[in-house]
């Protein structure tokens, strides 16, 4: 026992340990670097317009154009990368793995400010940990890696602002912090966990000296949560809306018996869009809290996160196999609700950690809550387990991992770091290696699990369509229409030309009815005109001249002023 500790702490102390470590790492993660994107990385970067077209890299920050992002710095480096790079992924894997090796760093650095005894084991665990692995294959998760080398680099000036009290340190910390907002939003509420950190400070000076971070993080909730609220509350609303327009379409056809064999019809009376309809839900933040005070939904939503509470824990363990996408939680398993039990119990158990943990603890919970179930997340209702969402949290969980190892088994704490950081080797090089065939993976992954995952759809449909397979990305980019919750009007654009490549004119018309649908709901009347125009003439059967009959009497009869208004109430 006695030769295994002072086998490891000759190694960690060793002169060659970082280059040794840097060593590794690469060899470790080379299976990823020539492997094609994951499916966001597509929509997001390779195939995005706004991205690819851009004419500079600051359009991402001019707030109310439709190039605007919520996270316009990653976009900013995004686009340098793209005119650099274009689509080589093999850099773009090495740059994510670069940032991820600084992380790595900076934890060791953070890390030796309090427990300088046993750092660089904090360091190699997250180096070498297989919930990295998702960060740097998936390379849009760019933004998660940068994010948090801001964030940690501002924690650590912050900690050194307490030591040595210096005011360029603490102006250090809040311009990084905010550098870290515009990359992501994963650290919005860490602010609160900074006052246990300012231990040099009266409680009142700790409190005035976190009042920047309080007002960036606010500043950058409320543009998250007006998104959010979109989302969900206003979405709805203008569905609704076009219910109900569609209905008194239909009855003042019937009442005054217009035919509808003939686009060409005659004029019927006007049908005002009333404003207040334009009206409601404005006030997004009080929409979003009562999303999250509702007491069903947050009975769920606090099933979710004891569930997953568990499931990152085992996970960070090593105990649980990665993968990119996981199944969704099913609650009419038992196993569940002995995963949501476990995870009460360690969410009890942290309270009692030792004081010198407590802040970590509270960092760690306070990175892990926006993705924990408790909010809720675009595309995903409510933010279920994934690698790349718990990789900050994982940050300073390893600290806390370490230290309790290292001070409760004193005796055989060699013993288990060394299991344990086998055993994350091996996890994490078997999960590279499984990506290195992402292709064939994937596909076997779909077949046996049976996911219904939208994410994963999307991947197979862009990979299928870099190998020519355009049978099969058709048929995947209809399933992927099924189960899709959002951008459902990208995903028909792909429907529409794979179908029109392939001659296969029915799915053709079947999907331009849907788009021209999508086209009138967001206030292009033309839009949702010219889509139908495209179907080939033997197709146009009744459906057809129905809805070519509706938008055009929406095209001469709402006034462009009213057009305008929906189109605009839609985007905001």
């Amino acid at each position: 026992m006695n030769n295994i500790n002072i086998l490891g702490r000759k190694l960690v102390d060793h002169k060659l340990f970082f280059p040794i470590s840097l060593l590794l790492s690469f060899l470790v993660y080379l299976p990823l670097f020539n492997t094609l994107p994951f499916g966001d990385d597509f929509v997001y970067i390779f195939n995005n317009e706004f991205v690819t077209g851009a004419p500079h890299p600051f359009v991402f920050w001019s707030y109310g154009e439709d190039t605007f992002k919520s996270w316009p710095l990653s976009f900013s480096f995004l686009w340098i990368f793209y005119k650099l790079f274009g689509q080589n992924f093999f850099v773009y894997r090495v740059i994510n793995l670069i940032i991820h090796i600084l992380n790595s760093y900076l934890v060791h650095k953070i890390s030796s400010k309090k427990f300088p005894k046993y750092s660089k084991y904090i360091y190699i665990f997250f180096l070498l940990h297989p919930m990295a692995v998702e960060n740097i294959y998936w390379i849009f998760q760019f933004k998660t890696l940068l994010s948090l080398t801001f964030f940690l680099t501002s924690f650590y000036y912050l900690i050194l602002f307490n030591d040595e009290k210096k005011k360029s340190h603490y102006l250090f910390s809040v311009i990084l912090f905010t550098l870290s907002l515009l990359s992501k939003t994963i650290a919005i509420l860490a602010p609160i966990s900074m006052i246990i950190f300012l231990t040099n400070f009266k409680k009142l000076h700790r409190s005035l000296l976190l009042i920047p971070f309080f007002i960036l993080s606010t500043i950058s909730g409320v543009e998250s949560i007006k998104g959010v609220s979109t989302t969900k509350s206003e979405e709805k609303q203008i569905v609704n809306f076009q219910q109900d327009y569609f209905k008194k379409k239909e009855d003042y056809l019937e009442k005054n018996k217009v035919s509808i064999k003939t686009p060409q019809q005659v004029k019927p009376k006007t049908v005002i869009v009333k404003k207040d309809n334009f009206d409601k839900h404005k006030k997004t933040i009080k929409a979003y809290w009562n999303s999250i005070s509702n007491y069903e939904p947050l009975l769920l939503k606090t099933a979710i996160m004891l569930s997953s509470v568990t499931f990152y824990i085992k996970t960070s363990l090593g105990l649980t196999i990665n993968q990119i996408v996981y199944e969704d939680l099913n609650f009419t398993k038992f196993s569940e609700y002995i995963l949501m039990f476990v995870g009460l119990v360690i969410i009890c158990l942290g309270i009692f950690l030792p004081r010198e943990l407590t802040g970590f603890f509270v960092l760690t919970t306070l990175l892990y809550l926006p993705i924990s179930g408790l909010f809720y997340v675009p595309y995903m209702q409510y933010s279920y387990v994934a690698d790349h969402w718990f990789y900050p949290a994982l940050s300073f969980f390893i600290i806390i991992l370490i230290h309790f190892i290292m001070t409760k088994f004193n005796n055989i704490h060699g013993s288990i770091l060394a299991s344990l950081g086998l055993l994350l080797l091996i996890q994490t090089f078997s999960y590279t290696s499984r990506l290195s065939d992402s292709r064939n993976y994937f596909h076997a992954e779909l077949k046996r699990h049976n996911y219904s995952s939208q994410i994963l759809y999307e991947y197979l449909v862009e990979i299928e369509k870099k190998y020519k397979n355009n049978e099969q990305a058709l048929n995947l980019s209809m399933q992927l229409y099924k189960l899709s919750k959002s951008k459902k009007d990208i995903i028909l654009d792909s429907i529409l030309s794979l179908s029109s490549q392939l001659k296969k004119w029915d799915i053709f018309a079947k999907y331009s009815f849907k788009k021209a649908i999508i086209y009138f709901k967001n206030g292009s009347v033309n839009g949702a005109i010219d889509i139908l125009n495209t179907i080939p003439d033997n197709l146009r059967a009744g459906e057809f001249y129905f809805l070519l009959n509706l938008f055009t009497h929406a095209q001469r009869r709402v006034s462009p002023r009213d057009i305008e208004l929906l189109k605009n109430y839609l985007i905001k």
